[in-house]
């Protein structure tokens, strides 16, 4: 029992040390191999294909593992906001994280998009919006809006413009979606 249990600990500690290295070196560069990565780690080959059978796998993964760390936190700095600021915040939170991760999202293109709607669920979103619902848009519903402003994220994120440029036009289109016009 104690082996089987041991066994889990180190599998989990080696995960967690693959899923570290990848997000290291991800923060540098999009050409990263899983050697790269296994070598970072700490690992061998062998073990880092027992986790991941691929790069696709590892950057999915990854993605989800960044999103779930970065996520709550932007949420919850927004929580507590009124709206119109929420949205200001959390457009520059979404750009700047773009930019800080732009490495893993290059390397991620081809299906980046649907590893955000796996990592980053309409949940938080769908949840501030019924909170302020006294301000938003009553004629669209909230969870509909929630999948409306990840994809205006999603198109923010691969903007090539500079960033205060598509985080303000991004704040500008939120509130243009979500906040109720006055009577």
């Amino acid at each position: 029992m104690a082996t089987a249990r041991a066994t889990r600990s180190d599998a989990q500690r080696n995960r967690a040390a693959i899923l570290d290295a990848a997000a290291r070196l991800f923060a540098t560069t999009d050409n990263v191999s899983l050697a790269d990565v296994a070598e970072e780690a700490g690992v061998t080959r062998t073990t880092l294909y027992r986790h991941f059978s691929d790069r696709d796998a590892l950057t999915d993964e990854l993605i989800i593992h960044e999103a779930a760390k970065v996520v709550p936190g932007l949420f919850a700095e927004v929580g507590s906001l009124p709206l119109a600021d929420a949205l200001d915040v959390l457009a520059h939170g979404v750009v700047t994280l773009a930019h800080e991760h732009r490495f893993l999202i290059a390397a991620t293109a081809h299906r980046f998009d649907q590893a955000v709607r796996e990592a980053a669920t309409d949940k938080p979103m769908a949840g501030l919006l019924l909170r302020h619902g006294d301000v938003v848009n009553r004629d669209v519903d909230p969870e509909w809006l929630a999948r409306a402003v990840r994809a205006l994220c999603l198109t923010a994120i691969s903007d090539p413009r500079p960033t205060g440029q598509v985080a303000a036009d991004l704040a500008d289109s939120l509130r243009r979606l979500l906040l109720a016009k006055p009577s």
